[in-house]
Formats: C-alpha cells, sequence, structure tokens
C-alpha cells in the first residue's frame, strides 16, 4: 500500500473528501462520549473556517493519501497559553481521523508526525490536544506517542 502526507491548502481538490471525513469523525465522537453534536452544515463551516489559516503560518493541514483517496487527515493551530501561564506559543492538534481500515497500520503516527515537524518549525513550547474520555482508543494513542494526560473537560447541558 502506497501512502503519501500531504499538506493541504485553500482550494486543493482533496478538500472535498477531508470534509466528509470531518463528519465521520464527528459520528464517531457521538458513539465516545461527545456531548455536544456537529450542526447539520458543521464540515462545511469547518472547512471554511481551517481554510483560512491552512497554509503554515497559523494553521496546517495534512492528509494521508491511498490511490487518490483520503484515509486520514491531521490538522493543528497555533495558540498561546494566557499570560499568567506565560504567553507561550502552543502547538494544538485540533483534529486527527484515519478510516478504521487503515487503523494500525502507522497513518496516524505519520500524520501526527507531520504536524508535530510543523509546530517545531514555528518554535513551540509544547503540544496540546483534546480527547473524549469514553474514547479509550484514542487515550491509548496519544499515551503510545507520549503525551499525558493533564485535564479533564467537564459540561453540563442545559
Amino acid at each position: 500500500m502506497d501512502i503519501n502526507i500531504v499538506e493541504i491548502n485553500k482550494g486543493d481538490p482533496y478538500m472535498d473528501q477531508i470534509e466528509r471525513l470531518f463528519s465521520d469523525l464527528y459520528q464517531y465522537m457521538s458513539g465516545t462520549g461527545l456531548q455536544m453534536q456537529i450542526v447539520e452544515d458543521g464540515a462545511s463551516i469547518w472547512r471554511s473556517s481551517i481554510e483560512k489559516l491552512t497554509g503554515g503560518r497559523y494553521g496546517m493541514l495534512y492528509a494521508a493519501i491511498s490511490d487518490e483517496k483520503v484515509i486520514g487527515f491531521a490538522h493543528g493551530s497555533i495558540r498561546y497559553s494566557a499570560e499568567f501561564m506565560g504567553g507561550l506559543k502552543v502547538g494544538h492538534i485540533t483534529h486527527l481521523f484515519v478510516l478504521p481500515d487503515y487503523r494500525k497500520t502507522g497513518i496516524g503516527n505519520d500524520l501526527i508526525s507531520y504536524l508535530e515537524k510543523w509546530f517545531l518549525s514555528k518554535d513551540v513550547h509544547s503540544y496540546e490536544l483534546q480527547v473524549l474520555c469514553d474514547n479509550t482508543l484514542g487515550i491509548n494513542f496519544w499515551e503510545r506517542n507520549g503525551y499525558k494526560k493533564e485535564l479533564l473537560q467537564m459540561r453540563k447541558i442545559i
């Protein structure tokens, strides 16, 4: 299986496939504890927002491609910690998704490696991300990649 990791920018023809995978990601997350659901056109809204930030200054999107098919993607952005925490530049992994048939093949690791290299080129202090509490596969993946639990986010729907 020949897989290439490619940088995706605004107007890239792979964006349509990535948008569909984004919807698949949120469908998966709804079964692992996500309390707030994506709106009907949420994937399109997400696409519009990240296309403004892709290209390397504040955001980066990578896709794993096999035979012209997007089989996974990873998105990251640059944030700053609060001033009382030093106002440090932090790499934030916003989304990672690999199609189920391609999991446990190293594609997720490759996508993260590309994002981490991009973060390093931006002189970040650290990387951060969020994982749903019931997503044990995700938690295990991130821990295998050197990430440590730091924060538990809680929500009360009213």
